[in-house]
Order: C-alpha cells, then sequence, then structure tokens
C-alpha cells in the first residue's frame, strides 16, 4: 500500500513501464501514470530485467536510466 508521499521525488526509480527491483515501488506507479500522489494500492508483476533501462520524465517525475 502506498500512501500519500510528499517526498517520492527523492527517492529512485529505474526505468520506464517496466522498472527494475530496486526501484520505490509507489514512486515507479505513479511515473506509470497508475497511481496518484495521494496514494493507494498497487499490484506488481515480476519480469526479467532488461539489458538497457531507459529513464524518462513521466508524470512529474524522472527516472534514472541503467546499463
Amino acid at each position: 500500500m502506498c500512501v500519500n508521499q510528499k517526498d517520492f521525488k527523492m527517492k529512485d526509480v529505474f526505468g520506464t513501464d517496466y522498472y527494475t527491483e530496486d526501484s520505490d515501488v509507489c514512486v515507479a506507479a505513479v511515473h506509470a501514470g497508475k497511481l496518484w500522489e495521494e496514494g493507494g494500492a498497487v499490484e506488481i508483476t515480476r519480469f526479467n530485467e532488461a539489458t538497457t533501462i531507459n529513464g524518462t520524465l513521466k508524470n512529474r517525475i524522472v527516472s534514472k536510466s541503467r546499463e
């Protein structure tokens, strides 16, 4: 459960649409447009990690890239 987090821009998130395991789940959900700043429940599906992870600016959050 993600609660209202005003500091979530300070937490790391890697990727776009698919995120790395060490990304903050709540921040990734907001970045993906699945959750708003007010909070809510999220469901996680695990996939094999991609070789290249591309970061983007979405929903006022900048995600990081990783190779």
